[in-house]
């Protein structure tokens, strides 16, 4: 089946700090949340974000959630039934047990075309950044901005659901991450 995500003008953004690609920071790793179980606060946002221009992605203390983090706006989400999410800027101090992001004071943007199918966007996005300086090797900034009509959304809630069936576990349904379509 041929998945297309509909972006109407949509920007690809891509960071650059002078001549150089902003620098990648990490705070804890997505294994050690969802594979061995530490979900403990490596992230406090607030003290993040007091400087300016960061953004970066993660899973909230706990997996209790995701959060992604827009020019210093720090946005959760977390699912509050098997079929409900609940996605708000946060005003009161937010951790994560895992971020990845950069401060980027300043982005280069590229125009595209609309209604582009997920590979397009994949190989626009390596082209782009080949274009730009950054090796696929290395991890490398990106923000792509647009209305998407449609998306398949995942939010991890309590638990990584490949873990518990390498472990051959049932999460109980609490835990489980939420799909919606």
């Amino acid at each position: 089946m041929k998945k297309t995500i509909n972006i109407s003008v949509a920007t690809i953004l891509i960071s650059i700090f002078g001549t150089a690609h902003a620098e990648i920071i990490q705070f804890g790793k997505m294994r050690e949340a969802l594979a061995e179980g530490k979900t403990e606060s490596r992230a406090v946002l607030s003290e993040i974000t007091k400087k300016p221009h960061f953004y970066g992605v993660g899973a909230l203390e706990g997996l209790k959630g995701e959060v992604a983090v827009i020019d210093g706006d720090v946005i959760s989400t977390q699912a509050i039934s098997s079929s409900e999410i609940d996605t708000k800027k946060q005003s009161t101090p937010t951790k994560a047990t895992y971020l990845v992001g950069g401060y980027i004071p300043e982005w280069r943007s590229i125009q595209t075309a609309s209604n582009l199918t997920t590979k397009e966007l994949e190989n626009l996005i390596e082209q782009t950044a080949a274009k730009n300086g950054a090796s696929k090797k290395e991890p490398f900034m990106f923000m792509v901005e647009g209305k998407v009509e449609s998306a398949e959304a995942h939010v991890i809630r309590g638990a990584c659901p490949m873990h518990a069936r390498m472990k051959r576990k049932n999460s109980p349904e609490s835990e489980k991450p939420l799909k919606q379509v």
